[in-house]
C-alpha cells in the first residue's frame, strides 16, 4: 500500500509518495536505513530551534529522503538530489519536515510488512538497532497508557570511549485524567522504563523521555535520566 501527500516549497506544490520500494531504494542508493534517518531528522528538528544549526549530515539525509519521495511520486523529476534542490530558492526543513515525518508514519502504520523489515536491521550486528528495539519493547510493556511515536539512539559524544549511547524516546499520552494524576502516572511510567532500560541496555548512559498530550504537537513533559552504576537516575 502506498501513501501520498504534498509539500509546499517555495510556492510550488511537490507531491510525495511512499511505497514498499521506497525504503529498499533508499538502502540501495545510500546504504542507510530510511526509518532511522527519518527519526534522526525528527530528533534534530525537535531539539533545535529555528535559529539553531541542524548538523549538515542530517540536513543532507533529509534532502535525500524528500527527493526520493518526490521521485517516487514523479519518476520524470530530476534524479540528482543536489540538482533537484537547486530549483527552489528556499527550502525550510522546519516547515516541511512535519509532513514528511507524518507521511512515513502513515505508511508504516498501513504496511503490515514494515515491522518485519525493521527486524532485518536488528538481526545484523547493529548495537544501535538492538538498543532501539529493546527500548521500544520496554516502553510498550511498561506504558500501557501511551503510544510510541519514535525512539532514537545516538552516540554519546561526551564519553571518551565508544559504545556508549543516549536514547531519546517520544511518547504520546493516550488517556484523559486530571492534570495532577496524569503527571503522577507519567512520572511513574518514566521511572519504570528507566529501571528496565538500565538493566537491559547497559550501554545506554542517558535516557530522555518526551511526553506529548494528544491535544497538541508540542512536547509537554520531559523526564531525563543518567547512568549511575547499574541504575539510571532521574535528573529532571
Amino acid at each position: 500500500m502506498a501513501c501520498e501527500t504534498v509539500l509546499h516549497i517555495d510556492g510550488n506544490v511537490i507531491p510525495l509518495r511512499v511505497s514498499r520500494l521506497t525504503a529498499f531504494k533508499y538502502r540501495l542508493i545510500y546504504r542507510r536505513s530510511l526509518d532511522r534517518d527519518v527519526r534522526d531528522v525528527e530528533v534534530a528538528v525537535q531539539t533545535n530551534g529555528r535559529d539553531s544549526n541542524i548538523p549538515v549530515p542530517v540536513l543532507q539525509r533529509y534532502l535525500n529522503i524528500v527527493h526520493l519521495m518526490a521521485w517516487e511520486a514523479d519518476p520524470q523529476s530530476e534524479k540528482d538530489p543536489d540538482k533537484w534542490i537547486e530549483r527552489f530558492s528556499s527550502f525550510n526543513v522546519f516547515d516541511t519536515a512535519p509532513s514528511v515525518i507524518s507521511l512515513w508514519r502513515e505508511y508504516k502504520g498501513a504496511d503490515p510488512y514494515q515491522s518485519g523489515a525493521e527486524r532485518v536491521d536488528i538481526a545484523a550486528d547493529n548495537p544501535k538497532a538492538k538498543i532501539q528495539q529493546r527500548v521500544t519493547d520496554s516502553v510498550t510493556g511498561k506504558c500501557r497508557d501511551a503510544a510510541v511515536q519514535s525512539v532514537a539512539v545516538n552516540e554519546h559524544m561526551g564519553m571518551e570511549e565508544r559504545g556508549h549511547y543516549i536514547a531519546l524516546v517520544y511518547l504520546e499520552w493516550q488517556k484523559k485524567f486530571k492534570k495532577r494524576r496524569t503527571r503522577e502516572k507519567i512520572a511513574r511510567y518514566s521511572s519504570d522504563v528507566a529501571m528496565d532500560i538500565a538493566v537491559k541496555c547497559p550501554d545506554v548512559q542517558e535516557l530522555v523521555i518526551f511526553w506529548r498530550m494528544p491535544t497538541t504537537n508540542h512536547v509537554q513533559l520531559k523526564h531525563a535520566f543518567v547512568r549511575d552504576g547499574m541504575k539510571l537516575i532521574r535528573t529532571k
